[in-house]
């Protein structure tokens, strides 16, 4: 069994944003401060930064909320859908062209490519395709 540690990324965000917690943190990885950058970027995040902890680094990201209007009401995430498209176990690889967008427009993939990772929409305009990592919404 091989460990996906973006998954696990993943599941700490939605993990948190249940419940309503602030922030979460996650062990360091260029790739994980990366696509943090990107969620931050999609305005999904309400910002990221990074800590040391010791000798380790984390990523820090600042979930962002809806505005409620009941001051009882649980906070809902403006993060509705994380998945983990390209796995350990099958890899899924696009072009700039058939690169779609998830539920109908109201998400996006982000992915890695030879430019760097990439929002759909900036794999779009660039011309370029790659691996697409997720898809939120």
């Amino acid at each position: 069994m091989q460990h996906d540690p973006i998954a696990d990324m993943l599941s700490s965000i939605r993990n948190a944003a249940a419940v309503g917690k602030p922030s979460v943190r996650v062990p360091y990885s260029r790739l994980k401060h990366a696509i943090a950058q990107k969620l931050f970027q999609a305005g999904y995040l309400a910002g990221v930064d990074l800590a040391e902890r010791g000798p380790k680094k984390e990523v820090v990201m600042l979930l962002k909320y809806e505005k409620r209007r009941d001051p009882y009401e649980k906070p809902k995430s403006v993060i509705h859908g994380l998945r983990r498209v390209s796995k350990t176990s099958r890899r899924v690889y696009t072009g700039a062209r058939s690169l779609g967008r998830p539920l109908r427009g109201a998400g996006t993939y982000i992915l890695t490519t030879p430019k760097g990772v990439l929002l759909a929409e900036e794999a779009r305009r660039e011309g370029v395709g790659g691996e697409v990592l997720l898809a939120v919404w």
